[in-house]
């Protein structure tokens, strides 16, 4: 068991890590990619917080804009 963790610590983290930091810096590096990654993650942040806010129901943020029967 202790090779198997030693295997994994010395041997694939760092692998993965240098194919996460191939693939960052890929990306960063241009910008024809970096732009639509970039304009991709603020559209998703953006639909999170509204599906929040229509979630906990804050006034305004219905659909339709209607008010509602009471």
């Amino acid at each position: 068991m202790a090779d198997i963790i030693s295997v994994i610590t010395t041997k694939l983290f760092p692998f993965i890590m240098g194919l996460f930091t191939n693939v960052f810096d890929t990306l960063t590096g241009n910008p024809i990619l970096f732009l639509p990654i970039c304009l991709a993650l603020f559209a998703t942040g953006l639909f999170y917080v509204l599906s929040l806010v229509r979630k906990f129901g804050v006034r305004g943020a219905s659909a339709g804009g209607r008010r509602r029967r009471r």
